[in-house]
């Protein structure tokens, strides 16, 4: 049970409570198995399994869905921030009072809202805008002398690539997480070029069913693992359902990430407000595994990269090929190519065949002939 202010336990019908504000994340010496089950949040009489936060999402099967986030689920992100903050070895980035935290993440979204606020609870500064601009953003950087950047992939490319980020101006930042689409290795070894005095660029991996930080990567190997989305944080069971992979992939697990966490939703909510458990939207495996609908590559070292999307498979004669996988290896190949996409048009004998839609830097040129040539023989399926 945890003292209030005065230092006497505190209860509601038999419910512990938190601390009161400001927001405190509790020492791990100073719980028990008892209030882990059952942290409340102040005044309140709400209790661990009553709903907390509803997000709507895609979903892993199609159409929106409304998600419902228990208090035990927003509990189990102070859980995990408070484990991570007392381990010795300090592998993972953590905050405090001293940081200032720009969060360019949409807020209707819980990647968004929730680091934020686990942002607060941990005693750092927040700094959000209404909407983003490219002035404003850089003028707040170092107005505000921001240690920690939340983005998203574009605006990464932003801080890479746009003539007008004066590095010079930017020397407080300490540590960039990226997170909701794929970061390509390029964007984030560049960034770490371009500003000298950023200690890391570190991506992170969630969703709102299972969570919203799920992987995470640690200091200590960031350099040496571009591209990787980390490995999976306290609380957090993965596995990898296999999937027919290319010819020309690397000898990695290959297939789609399953989860199990304690930071995962209780339920959808149908559009009529009935309470519809989520084993009916057969999103869980046999052993109580979400399947999140995203591929994912685990290297021999246990850490994971995010491939691309489940639905976004082309199927040709039966086999399963990933978009992302042929993207990849002809952007290594050629250097004119600056953008690419992978799409599957209709077949009369294969089902599907992969096709390329490629965008080539000012000035390059590249016949489809080339490519097609470096395709043939390295994978088992050509290029329309």
């Amino acid at each position: 049970m945890l003292p209030n202010s005065s230092g006497a336990p505190t209860k509601h019908n038999n419910r512990t409570k938190i601390l009161q504000h400001p927001a405190t994340v509790i020492p791990e010496e100073e719980t028990n198995d008892e209030n882990r089950k059952s942290f409340i949040w102040p005044n309140s009489d709400a209790c661990e399994d009553d709903d907390a936060m509803i997000f709507f999402s895609s979903g892993t099967t199609g159409a929106p869905k409304a998600i419902v986030l228990s208090q035990k689920s927003l509990n189990a992100y102070l859980i995990l921030m408070n484990t991570l903050k007392t381990d010795p070895n300090e592998s993972f980035v953590t905050f405090s009072n001293k940081d200032t935290v720009y969060g360019v993440l949409p807020y209707f979204h819980a990647g968004g809202l929730l680091t934020t606020l686990l942002m607060l609870a941990q005693g750092a500064k927040v700094l959000i805008n209404r909407r983003f601009h490219e002035d404003e953003f850089l003028e707040n950087i170092s107005k505000y002398e921001v240690s920690v950047l939340l983005l998203v992939p574009p605006i990464l490319e932003f801080l890479c690539y746009a003539p007008k980020v004066d590095p010079s101006k930017l020397s407080t930042i300490q540590y960039i997480f990226v997170g909701a689409a794929k970061v390509r290795p390029e964007h984030e070894l560049g960034v770490i070029k371009r500003l000298p005095y950023l200690n890391k660029v570190l991506q992170l991996y969630g969703s709102t069913e299972a969570g919203v930080l799920v992987f995470m990567m640690p200091q200590s190997v960031s350099s040496t693992k571009s591209g990787s989305t980390g490995l999976p944080l306290p609380g957090v069971e993965a596995k990898v359902s296999a999937a027919p992979s290319l010819e020309y992939s690397t000898n990695f697990s290959y297939g789609e990430l399953l989860l199990k966490t304690t930071t995962q939703m209780s339920r959808y909510l149908n559009s009529d407000d009935s309470k519809v458990t989520v084993s009916e939207e057969s999103i869980f495996d046999e052993e109580g595994f979400m399947k999140t609908g995203d591929l994912v590559r685990v290297d021999s070292d246990g850490y994971y990269y995010i491939v691309g999307r489940l639905k976004e498979l082309i199927k040709v004669r039966g086999w399963q090929v990933s978009p992302y996988e042929l993207e990849e290896a002809l952007r290594n190949r050629f250097t004119a190519i600056t953008d690419i996409g992978i799409v599957g048009l209709p077949a009369d004998n294969d089902g599907e065949q992969p096709t390329a839609v490629v965008v080539l830097a000012p000035g390059t040129m590249l016949s489809a002939g080339e490519i097609e040539q470096y395709v043939e023989g390295r994978c088992k399926f050509g290029l329309l």
